[in-house]
């Protein structure tokens, strides 16, 4: 922000319009990617017949 700009900012972010929308950093989590997929759904996956 601009020197005169940056007094008027608020010290913490409220992400202003998007504040309904957005999800607190608490509700995401880092993708495991030795896990499949599936086992994360708890989906069982027919084998295929070739």
């Amino acid at each position: 922000a601009h020197a005169t700009c940056y007094r008027n900012l608020p010290v913490e972010c409220k992400f202003g319009s998007l504040r309904e929308i957005l999800l607190p950093s608490s509700c995401l989590t880092i993708p495991r990617l030795e896990v499949p997929m599936e086992t994360i759904l708890g989906i069982s996956r027919k084998p295929s017949k070739f």
